[in-house]
């Protein structure tokens, strides 16, 4: 009887051991495996969008490689307490028009991570203010994803 017990202590132990160990190392490869979250250049100016202040911060990685670089946009309110949006997108680096453009009630910018034609990118913009689903959106990315 009480080698039984012994035989039924262990499986338990090792049916414990077997849930704890295979999220924990998946969760150990999903960080190791994410791409880099450390930008090279990061500039964070105060901006007024649609009559109200945001502090913009705009962090570039480049990669001489693949003549690419990944940019991270993300916006805050002016006291940079409250995340509102978040956008990653790539610049070419031989394409002429890569940059962000700050007008009056939006930020215009290229994106060339999903175009249809890799010599066209894509133009894409963010409205301010930012709506609830940015905020929804950028802060699940900050906390899963890039601090």
């Amino acid at each position: 009887m009480l080698a039984r017990a012994m035989d039924a202590a262990r499986i338990g132990l090792a049916i414990v051991c077997y849930l704890l160990l295979v999220p924990g190392l998946l969760a150990m490869a999903l960080f190791m495996l994410r791409p880099p979250t450390m930008p090279e250049v990061c500039d964070r100016p105060e901006r007024t969008f649609a009559r109200e202040r945001y502090r913009v911060e705009v962090c570039i990685t480049s990669d001489f490689d693949t003549r690419q670089e990944f940019v991270r946009l993300r916006i805050y309110d002016h006291e940079e307490r409250h995340l509102l949006a978040h956008r990653r997108f790539v610049f070419l680096m031989d394409y002429t028009d890569g940059e962000i453009d700050y007008l009056e009630n939006s930020i215009r910018y290229t994106d060339a991570t999903k175009t249809q034609n890799i010599d066209l990118p894509e133009e894409k913009s963010l409205l301010f203010p930012p709506t609830k689903w940015d905020w929804l959106t950028a802060n699940l990315i900050r906390l899963t994803l890039e601090p």
